[in-house]
């Protein structure tokens, strides 16, 4: 099964489903993430939460930033699995290397080929609760979500609103 994303899903997913941390904040907030288990999706998250010295135990990412091709972060993983996302969708295939990313007990990447951009929905859904998901809202800063079911719940409203 696959979930592809519709005008009018795509603009409500521009508000972001966590908390927005702008940039100026940024380094205040990023540490109260230490010993916190989390789960980055982008390229440049996942390397600024690096460098504040939070290590996700997931990171995906697609070697793009604002739809320019990118180094990936350099900090290595354990494990990386890859799979193809076309843009603008959810695969079957992406779900599936997220839940066994979340079952592994180190640090893995999940490398995209395609887009990354939409993982952070299933991220919420099959974490555990108390777990943060970090994305990327563009020119804007961070968004951190706190896996709570309540967000759980949204998150799998926009997914069966996906479901082809």
């Amino acid at each position: 099964m696959s979930y592809k994303i519709n005008e009018k899903l795509r603009d409500e997913l521009k508000l972001p489903l966590g908390d927005l941390i702008k940039d100026v904040d940024f380094s205040s907030k990023i540490k109260e993430l230490n010993g916190k288990v989390v789960i980055s999706v982008g390229d440049r998250t996942t390397e600024r939460l690096e460098e504040m010295g939070v290590n996700p135990k997931v990171e995906i990412v697609d070697g793009m930033e604002q739809r320019k091709s990118r180094a990936l972060p350099a900090k290595d993983t354990d494990i990386k699995i890859v799979v193809k996302n076309p843009q603008g969708s959810i695969t079957a295939s992406s779900i599936d290397a997220i839940k066994c990313a979340i079952r592994i007990e180190r640090r893995t990447r999940i490398i995209v080929e395609g887009e990354e951009d939409l993982l952070a929905i299933p991220c919420i859904i099959h974490s555990k609760s108390g777990w943060i998901i970090a994305y990327g809202q563009p020119n804007e800063g961070m968004v951190i979500v706190k896996v709570e079911d309540g967000i759980k719940r949204v998150a799998r409203s926009y997914l069966k609103r996906m479901r082809q």
